[in-house]
């Protein structure tokens, strides 16, 4: 009896995971909505979404059940996405959409604080290499 209650609970645990991913989804369309991220920083941005998906599924696997992968947990994982979708994310929509529109301006204030000092550097830079271009001034009144 006790490998059926293991097998319950790494299902209920595995469907708990599912929501969480449902959640970080939800959160990635509304970041990628309301940063208007162009068409290259899109593939990046989808890039590490995956890798973090993958880390956080396979971590969870190994702590939830040592890491065996059967199709119950496939199963599982699939119907937490889905209870989230229909049931939990229209109710969460709003905090989701807070915490993206959270994101998008910390990162804006944090490329703001970064850009003005290097917008200085280089124009600083480009008046130094500037003024170095021109010829010397020819002295004509010693010919």
């Amino acid at each position: 009896m006790s490998e059926l209650l293991f097998q319950i609970q790494s299902f209920v645990l595995t469907a708990v995971l599912g929501v969480v991913a449902g959640m970080v989804f939800q959160y990635y369309q509304l970041l990628v909505r309301r940063a208007r991220l162009g068409k290259y920083s899109l593939y990046v941005m989808d890039f590490f979404l995956w890798m973090l998906m993958i880390l956080l599924i396979f971590a969870a696997m190994l702590f939830i059940n040592q890491g065996e992968m059967r199709v119950y947990v496939l199963i599982a994982l699939v119907v937490g996405i889905i209870i989230y979708h229909h049931y939990l994310g229209p109710a969460m929509e709003g905090p989701v959409s807070t915490l993206a529109q959270f994101t998008i301006s910390t990162f804006s204030f944090l490329i703001g604080i970064i850009k003005r000092p290097v917008l200085v550097l280089g124009n600083w830079l480009k008046g130094l290499t500037k003024g170095s271009k021109d010829p010397p001034p020819h002295d004509d009144e010693e010919n």
